[in-house]
């Protein structure tokens, strides 16, 4: 299973095989570097060790074969030979302040050492260390009696290189088991960790045109899986919106446009059978008139598909809804001088502040008209009543009317395509004009509803104040 597992880290193309190769790729190049450093600093610190102890043996028998007099060559030679301190392949040279060699550990052997560190020793350095083939060898200078003396001495670190040789297996023993480790570990940690993103691939997988009311499970967590999950079901909720809307609006705009054209061509067939010109004249006024119902319904189609395809990014406008309002009702009644508005705004509201919002004007302007038409339409009086209201971040708009009740039954379709309940029977209109004062007012982060308010309809405009 290791290997298998290294072959498939090595050539996956997925996340989860990139995230283990990267994973593994910087731990195993630190570890390598890690161990390396601690090699190197260890031989560091063993040529230091070795080099010191090269010093100390050499003071040692500067010490005894100078300043004690008593001690002769054989005597120290002896005592060289049966210290137990003796370094491997050990060899002191002991030298004179004019550089002639007085003492040698190995007597009868020609002395063998670099030839420029009495020439450094002699100028002002007191002590150098450095390395000659496999030996060690250090250099030191004395004082005594107002006389110098020199010494060199080298020797090989037999058991600190030993060491050094079994710190290198182990730490590359150690380095490939961590890496065949972390490799089974990284592939492992990474499916893991990818596990949340393939659970959501097969989830969306399963999703297609036939089943848009599917939606992808979330986790209870702030992580970015489930911040993506979130987002692609709200992505759904568009697409479902958007293939529900064209559903219907193909359904419902050919039915509304089926009886129109169909009345119309009988009305067109009987005026040429009648071969009259008054005839003639009557059908071709009909025929205006159902062709300006056919191009407002056309019209009211593509506002609703416009302000569908509108982002927030554009609603950078400072509105007074009250202006804005008051203007709408002024076109109203210089339309048609018999409409009548009984305004009334909440004493509560002080400053401009409580009356601004931000938004687009155009639009905004559609949905007050909409529901100002709406609500004269619906009046038994030809009169409506607009009351302001506002709260701690929100303003409201009332919009009422004494026309009949909407039944509970048919509340809940007001706001889709088409709709015209049993109270607009004998009114023009095609049901779509809620429909898209509601969608602009989703836009701008607020909603219409209705309910019955002092036995009157009501129409509420909720939308969120300026900040």
């Amino acid at each position: 299973m290791g290997l298998d597992t290294i072959w498939q880290l090595i050539k996956g193309t997925g996340i989860r095989y990139k995230l283990a190769r990267y994973y593994t790729v910087c731990f195993i190049l630190l570890l390598g570097i890690a161990f390396i450093a601690v090699y190197f600093v260890s031989e560091n610190y063993r040529r230091e060790e070795f080099h010191q102890r090269l010093v100390d043996r050499t003071i040692t028998t500067y010490k005894i074969y100078v300043e004690v007099p008593q001690i002769d060559s054989t005597m120290q030679h002896l005592i060289d030979k049966n210290t137990m301190n003796s370094l491997y392949e050990e060899h002191i040279l002991l030298f004179d302040f004019t550089g002639k060699l007085i003492y040698n550990t190995l007597p009868g052997t020609k002395p063998k050492y670099p030839a420029n560190i009495i020439n450094k020793l002699q100028n002002d350095r007191t002590e150098l260390q450095m390395t000659d083939g496999k030996y060690d060898v250090v250099g030191v200078k004395f004082n005594f009696r107002d006389s110098i003396y020199y010494g060199i001495a080298e020797a090989y670190d037999n058991f600190g290189k030993k060491k050094l040789d079994y710190l290198k297996i182990v730490l590359i023993v150690t380095f490939l088991v961590i890496t065949f480790l972390i490799i089974i570990l990284s592939f492992y940690l990474s499916k893991i960790i990818t596990r949340p993103i393939t659970q959501l691939t097969k989830q969306v997988e399963a999703i297609s045109p036939n089943n848009l009311k599917e939606r992808v499970s979330v986790q209870r967590s702030d992580d970015e899986v489930s911040i993506l999950a979130k987002r692609f079901n709200e992505l759904m909720d568009k697409v479902e919106n958007a293939f529900s809307f064209q559903k219907n609006s193909v359904h419902h705009l050919s039915h509304e446009l089926k009886t129109p054209l169909a009345v119309m061509m009988a009305n067109a067939e009987r005026a040429l059978a009648e071969n009259d010109d008054d005839a003639m004249k009557a059908s071709l006024q009909f025929q205006k008139e159902s062709l300006m119902e056919l191009s407002g319904i056309i019209n009211s189609m593509l506002d609703i598909s416009k302000t569908e395809e509108q982002l927030t990014a554009t609603l950078i406008d400072t509105i007074r809804l009250d202006e804005l309002l008051f203007e709408c009702m002024e076109e109203m009644t210089y339309i048609d001088s018999a409409i009548r508005f009984d305004f009334n705004m909440d004493k509560t509201i002080e400053g401009a502040d409580k009356l601004t919002i931000n938004g687009n004007n155009p639009l905004l302007k559609i949905v007050i008209l909409n529901l100002l038409k709406n609500a004269i339409k619906f009046s038994t009086n030809m009169t409506a009543t607009v009351e302001i209201a506002s709260s701690l971040n929100t303003i409201s708009i009332n919009f009422l009317n004494n026309g009949d009740i909407v039944p509970k039954e048919e509340r809940s379709k007001l706001f889709t395509h088409f709709f015209r309940g049993r109270n607009s029977k004998d009114k023009k209109g095609f049901g779509l004009g809620l429909v898209l004062a509601s969608k602009i007012a989703v836009l701008h982060k607020g909603y219409i509803t209705y309910t019955v308010l002092d036995e009157k309809n009501c129409f509420i405009l909720q939308l969120p104040l300026a900040t």
